[in-house]
C-alpha cells in the first residue's frame, strides 16, 4: 500500500510539471551568485535530466532554492521544467542525496579550477616580473 502511495504521489508531480518560459538567472561575481549543478537522470520527466539551481559562495553550493529539468544545448542549457524542492524529493527520494553529492562535487572541481587559473597567473607575473 505504501509503495503505491508513493507512485501516485510521484505521478502527480510529473503529470503537474511547471513550464517555463525563460532561464534563471545564472550570474556569480567572485563565486558568489546562483547557479545550477548537480546530475540526476530520469526517464519519466520530460526533458533529459534536473539540475539544482543553488545560492553559490565561493563557487560552492550552499542553499537548494528549486530545480529544473534541463536538456545540454551547445555551450548551455535548455529549460523545460522547474520543480520546487519538496517535488524533487517525492520524485527522488533518498536518491536526492546522490544528486546533492554530485553538486558539492561539480561546485569543488568550479572552485579548484578557479585556484589553478589564479596560480598560473600568479607563476606568469613571477616570470615576467623576474625578467
Amino acid at each position: 500500500m505504501r509503495g503505491t502511495v508513493l507512485e501516485t504521489k510521484r505521478d502527480r508531480v510529473i503529470r503537474n510539471l511547471n513550464t517555463i518560459d525563460s532561464a534563471p538567472p545564472l550570474n556569480r561575481m567572485n563565486g558568489m551568485g546562483f547557479g545550477l549543478y548537480g546530475w540526476m537522470h530520469d526517464p519519466a520527466i520530460p526533458g533529459k535530466f534536473v539540475k539544482i539551481y543553488f545560492f553559490t559562495f565561493l563557487w560552492l553550493p550552499i542553499i537548494p532554492l528549486c530545480a529544473y529539468c534541463v536538456s545540454k544545448e551547445g555551450h548551455g542549457y535548455r529549460f523545460y521544467h522547474s520543480l520546487t524542492i519538496t517535488e524533487l524529493i517525492v520524485l527522488f527520494r533518498w536518491k536526492i542525496f546522490t544528486l546533492y553529492i554530485s553538486a558539492l562535487i561539480e561546485g569543488c572541481a568550479v572552485m579548484a579550477l578557479f585556484i589553478c587559473a589564479l596560480g598560473v597567473m600568479y607563476g606568469i607575473m613571477n616570470f615576467f616580473h623576474g625578467l
